[in-house]
Protein backbone atom coordinates (compact mmCIF):
# COMPACT_ATOMS: atom_id res chain seq x y z
CA UNK A 1 0.00 0.00 0.00
CA UNK A 2 1.22 3.46 -0.93
CA UNK A 3 4.34 2.20 -2.73
CA UNK A 4 2.99 1.56 -6.22
CA UNK A 5 4.59 -1.91 -6.13
CA UNK A 6 2.64 -4.96 -7.26
CA UNK A 7 2.56 -8.26 -5.36
CA UNK A 8 1.94 -11.40 -7.40
CA UNK A 9 1.11 -14.81 -5.88
CA UNK A 10 0.78 -17.70 -8.32
CA UNK A 11 1.44 -21.37 -8.98
CA UNK A 12 4.83 -21.19 -10.64
CA UNK A 13 4.55 -24.27 -12.84
CA UNK A 14 3.43 -25.06 -16.36
CA UNK A 15 2.86 -28.73 -17.14
CA UNK A 16 0.65 -29.49 -20.16
CA UNK A 17 1.24 -33.22 -19.51
CA UNK A 18 -0.58 -32.99 -16.16
CA UNK A 19 -3.73 -35.20 -16.36
CA UNK A 20 -6.11 -32.35 -15.56
CA UNK A 21 -4.39 -29.69 -17.68
CA UNK A 22 -6.93 -29.77 -20.56
CA UNK A 23 -9.74 -29.11 -18.06
CA UNK A 24 -7.97 -26.23 -16.37
CA UNK A 25 -6.72 -28.29 -13.43
CA UNK A 26 -2.99 -28.11 -13.93
CA UNK A 27 -0.45 -28.53 -11.15
CA UNK A 28 -0.91 -26.31 -8.09
CA UNK A 29 2.54 -26.45 -6.54
CA UNK A 30 4.71 -24.50 -5.72
CA UNK A 31 3.00 -21.32 -4.56
CA UNK A 32 5.30 -18.44 -5.44
CA UNK A 33 5.48 -14.68 -4.77
CA UNK A 34 7.20 -11.81 -6.58
CA UNK A 35 7.26 -8.01 -6.52
CA UNK A 36 7.15 -5.59 -9.45
CA UNK A 37 8.29 -2.00 -9.07
CA UNK A 38 7.44 -1.05 -12.68
CA UNK A 39 3.77 -1.95 -13.18
CA UNK A 40 4.42 -5.61 -13.97
CA UNK A 41 7.09 -5.21 -16.63
CA UNK A 42 9.71 -6.96 -14.47
CA UNK A 43 9.41 -9.20 -11.42
CA UNK A 44 11.97 -9.59 -8.65
CA UNK A 45 12.51 -11.38 -5.36
CA UNK A 46 10.78 -14.46 -6.73
CA UNK A 47 10.49 -17.13 -4.05
CA UNK A 48 8.25 -19.97 -2.98
CA UNK A 49 6.09 -19.55 0.09
CA UNK A 50 4.79 -23.13 -0.08
CA UNK A 51 5.99 -26.27 -1.84
CA UNK A 52 4.29 -29.51 -0.83
CA UNK A 53 5.81 -32.46 -2.74
CA UNK A 54 2.92 -34.35 -4.33
CA UNK A 55 0.40 -31.88 -2.93
CA UNK A 56 -1.29 -28.66 -3.92
CA UNK A 57 -1.32 -25.03 -2.75
CA UNK A 58 -3.89 -22.77 -4.40
CA UNK A 59 -6.35 -19.88 -4.31
CA UNK A 60 -4.14 -17.37 -2.50
CA UNK A 61 -5.44 -14.12 -1.06
CA UNK A 62 -3.41 -11.27 0.44
CA UNK A 63 -4.58 -8.74 3.00
CA UNK A 64 -2.41 -5.84 4.11
CA UNK A 65 -2.62 -4.96 7.81
CA UNK A 66 -0.24 -2.33 9.11
CA UNK A 67 3.28 -3.40 8.10
CA UNK A 68 2.30 -7.02 7.44
CA UNK A 69 0.81 -9.09 4.64
CA UNK A 70 -1.56 -11.88 5.65
CA UNK A 71 -1.56 -14.57 2.95
CA UNK A 72 -4.21 -17.29 3.05
CA UNK A 73 -4.47 -20.25 0.68
CA UNK A 74 -5.84 -23.78 0.43
CA UNK A 75 -3.61 -26.85 0.56
CA UNK A 76 -3.73 -30.62 0.23
CA UNK A 77 -0.85 -32.81 1.34
CA UNK A 78 -1.27 -35.05 -1.71
CA UNK A 79 -3.38 -35.07 -4.86
CA UNK A 80 -6.79 -36.32 -3.80
CA UNK A 81 -10.30 -35.69 -5.01
CA UNK A 82 -10.60 -31.99 -5.73
CA UNK A 83 -13.24 -31.61 -2.99
CA UNK A 84 -11.56 -33.59 -0.19
CA UNK A 85 -9.00 -32.90 2.49
CA UNK A 86 -8.35 -29.21 1.92
CA UNK A 87 -6.82 -27.14 4.68
CA UNK A 88 -6.64 -23.37 4.86
CA UNK A 89 -3.27 -21.90 5.77
CA UNK A 90 -2.32 -18.46 6.96
CA UNK A 91 1.19 -17.06 6.69
CA UNK A 92 2.06 -13.60 7.94
CA UNK A 93 4.99 -11.73 6.39
CA UNK A 94 6.40 -8.29 7.14
CA UNK A 95 5.93 -6.19 4.00
CA UNK A 96 9.68 -5.63 3.70
CA UNK A 97 10.24 -9.43 3.43
CA UNK A 98 8.94 -9.23 -0.15
CA UNK A 99 11.58 -6.61 -1.00
CA UNK A 100 14.55 -8.50 0.49
CA UNK A 101 16.72 -10.63 -1.74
Amino acid sequence: PGSGDLLLIWNNIYDPKHPGFANGYGPRNPLTVAISKNEGQDWQNIRNIENIPGGVSMTPAATFVGNEVLVTYATQTENMSEHQFYSIRLKIFPIDWFHRR
